[in-house]
């Protein structure tokens, strides 16, 4: 990338020249450089290094809970750290989230009652995602609000009731893998 702006083609030095006699007479003259004034602009690139992640805490509620005190989790999102540097000085850097999928909309996940297959949808400025199921029903949320995190189940999901002593039976199903918290610098 090339960061100069060169204008100097379109600056000339002229320098006037006037003299004056003792007795009153003037003279003056125009003299121009014959060949330009050298000027240039230079940017700098400003730089991000020395990045760690950020870190989010683990989200659980109980399904089909719904929204409201108590039914919902949420999680605060710990910033990541980071140095800014750029020769002429920088703002200190601004940190955006957005959530984003990990891999496409599928899931594998399905509805209890129903089976329903449940597909993810990413709302336009990323701070919701919805878990989807027969059309637009809506099986949970996934929300982001400044660097809040907030879960919250509406329906019940199937996952393994296996009720034997080996395996045990597993009542949680983990969303982890198909959710991203992106931090943007």
């Amino acid at each position: 990338e090339d960061n100069t702006l060169d204008i100097s083609s379109l600056i000339k030095v002229t320098a006037t020249i006037t003299v004056t006699d003792n007795d009153g007479d003037v003279v003056s003259t125009n003299v121009s450089t014959t060949s330009p004034l050298s000027i240039e602009f230079v940017d700098t690139n400003p730089a991000i290094t020395n990045v760690v992640a950020p870190t989010l805490g683990a989200l659980s509620v109980v399904e089909a809970s719904g929204a409201g005190e108590g039914k919902e989790a949420t999680t605060t999102i710990t910033p990541p750290s980071y140095t800014a540097t750029a020769v002429d000085g920088t703002d200190g850097g601004v940190v955006s989230y957005a959530l984003t999928l990990a891999g496409g909309t599928a899931t594998g996940l399905v509805t209890t009652v129903g089976g329903y297959a449940i597909t993810l949808s990413v709302s336009p400025d990323g701070q919701t995602i919805t878990g989807l199921y027969n059309g637009s029903n809506v099986a949970f949320t996934v929300s982001l609000s400044g660097t809040t995190v907030t879960l919250v189940s509406n329906v019940a999901l199937e996952h393994d009731n296996n009720q034997g002593p080996v395996p045990a039976e597993d009542n949680t199903l983990d969303i982890s893998s198909l959710i991203k918290v992106t931090a943007t610098i």
